[in-house]
C-alpha cells in the first residue's frame, strides 16, 4: 500500500468516491466531527455531523439479522451491563478498509463498550474491540473518548461538492 501510494504522489487509489463514508468502526473515531448520542427505549441513535450519518444500535433484546446485507453501518445489537452499554456490530461491508491499507472480512465483529467515566460525567468512553478470524492475527482494542457539549449543534455536511476524482462506468476512482 506505501509503496503503491508513493509511486502515485501520496493519492489513494480508491474503489469508491471520495466523498463516501469510513463506516464502521472508522465513523466513531473521527474526532473533528461532533456526534449526538440519543438514548431512548430500544434504541441509541448515533448522529454525525461527517457525512450526517446515523447509527441505530438496537436495544430491545432482537439478535442480529440472520443474513444481513452488508452496510457501512452494519447490524448493531445491544444490551446493558449496569450502566455500560455493550454493543456488537457485524455485517459491515469488507470493501471500506479497517484503516489505511488494511482490509477486513466479511466475519468482522465489532464490540464496543460504553459507559461515563468515573471521574468526569461529561466524557463518555467507548472500549472498542475488533475481531477477524480472516484479517487480523488477534482482536485489535482501542478506546475513544466523546467530550459531551450540552449546547452543540450538528451542523449540515456535503462532501459531493468538492469530489473531484472522477469514477468510471464500474465504479472505479479515477486519477485526474
Amino acid at each position: 500500500w506505501r509503496k503503491e501510494i508513493r509511486a502515485n504522489n501520496a493519492v489513494e487509489r480508491r474503489t469508491r468516491s471520495n466523498c463516501a463514508p469510513p463506516g464502521m468502526p472508522g465513523i466513531m473515531a473521527i474526532g473533528q466531527y461532533p456526534f449526538e448520542f440519543l438514548f431512548t427505549p430500544g434504541r441509541v441513535t448515533i448522529n454525525q455531523e461527517a457525512w450526517m450519518q446515523t447509527r441505530k444500535i438496537w436495544t430491545d433484546g432482537r439478535p442480529h439479522i440472520e443474513d444481513p446485507d452488508p452496510s457501512y453501518m452494519g447490524d448493531a445489537v445491544g444490551h446493558w451491563e449496569g450502566d455500560t452499554l455493550v454493543a456488537e456490530t457485524i455485517g459491515v461491508l469488507d470493501t471500506l478498509p479497517l484503516q489505511n491499507g488494511m482490509g477486513h472480512s466479511d466475519k468482522m465483529k465489532i464490540t464496543e463498550r460504553y459507559r461515563l467515566s468515573p471521574n468526569d460525567p461529561n466524557l463518555l468512553i467507548n472500549e472498542v474491540t475488533i475481531e477477524d478470524p480472516e484479517a487480523l492475527e488477534e482482536p485489535f482494542t482501542r478506546t475513544i473518548r466523546y467530550r459531551r457539549d450540552r449546547y452543540g449543534v450538528l451542523l449540515e455536511f456535503q462532501c459531493s461538492e468538492n469530489d473531484r476524482n472522477p469514477v468510471d462506468a464500474d465504479g472505479h476512482t479515477q486519477f485526474d
